[in-house]
């Protein structure tokens, strides 16, 4: 069964500019979102802490329509960049962020 096919949510590819940091880390790191859904994403970095998966990382997603703050968890790193599943969504974001997705998905047909 490949990866996309276990995933709860669809993903779409996406250039969306992301800010994050580590518990009890002074700095804000910057990376690049590549692909999003309402679940998820995975981003780029070029200098990217170390991470552990399962480690939360409090993030803001800047969209078109304005910035969202989320918690997520990290669930895979490696040299290029990481992968994140979102946590604990409240109704107003997930819907967002499913609204975001449906548009760029309708998008690319």
């Amino acid at each position: 069964m490949k990866a996309q096919d276990r995933r709860r949510f669809a993903r779409t590819p996406c250039r969306i500019r992301v800010e994050y940091s580590q518990p009890g880390a002074p700095l804000v790191a910057r990376a690049t979102a590549t692909d999003i859904s309402e679940g998820g994403l995975r981003a780029l970095s070029l200098h990217q802490p170390p991470m552990r998966a399962g480690e939360l990382l409090p993030m803001t997603l800047f969209l078109e329509d304005g910035p969202i703050k989320v918690v997520a968890r990290l669930i895979g790193a490696d040299p290029a960049g990481f992968a994140v599943e979102f946590e604990n969504l409240g109704v107003p974001v997930r819907t967002r962020l499913d609204q975001l997705v449906r548009r760029a998905i309708a998008y690319r047909r």
